[in-house]
């Protein structure tokens, strides 16, 4: 059974892979959700900043919902829940050295040692695809992209879930071994 976390622990463990394999500072490893577009720039001090250029390397990602995984939720001996979710951790490293960035993610995430590590800490690695090559512009500047995907499974506990309004719960046998759930 995989061990459960949460969303912001998944964010932090595996941002943490990326910074600590491509020894890039946490001001080029940053939450695509949180910045876009001309907010997407290199903060120097509090009131300078600057875009970045051809020779840096940086690093959006994303933590997505995959539609496509298998996601169930299965009871625990309590009246909690535990939920497997699949994800998709959607790397998109920009800059003249993104595609040797991506190489060594891809490596990386595909080691047994990463793997075994992640998966102790609550994240299942399934797959790993080097995704395409573009070019992006952003700030006026035309960047190279390159994207990795990371397929994933964790494990939520929902607390007091069988108590909750929005599961119903059917029993197939007397003995109440087998319990089918509902959304409602």
């Amino acid at each position: 059974m995989i061990k459960p976390i949460t969303y912001e622990e998944i964010i932090k463990k595996l941002r943490n892979v990326v910074m600590t394999n491509t020894k890039l500072p946490g001001n080029k490893v940053l939450n695509a959700l949180s910045v876009r577009g001309t907010d997407l720039s290199d903060v120097i001090s509090s009131t300078k900043t600057y875009s970045f250029s051809l020779g840096d390397v940086f690093i959006l990602f994303e933590l997505l919902k995959d539609q496509n995984g298998d996601n169930y939720i299965t009871p625990k001996d309590d009246d909690n829940m535990i939920a497997i979710a699949s994800y998709t951790y959607h790397l998109m490293i920009y800059g003249n050295g993104s595609d040797l960035c991506s190489q060594v993610l891809r490596t990386t995430f595909k080691q047994p040692k990463v793997a075994m590590d992640l998966r102790e800490e609550g994240i299942y690695v399934r797959t790993v695809n080097s995704g395409e090559t573009i070019n992006e512009f952003i700030n006026n500047t035309l960047l190279l992209r390159n994207d990795l995907e990371v397929k994933i499974e964790v494990a939520y506990v929902l607390e007091n879930a069988i108590k909750s309004q929005y599961f119903k719960y059917e029993n197939l046998n007397e003995d109440d071994s087998i319990l089918i759930i509902h959304e409602v």
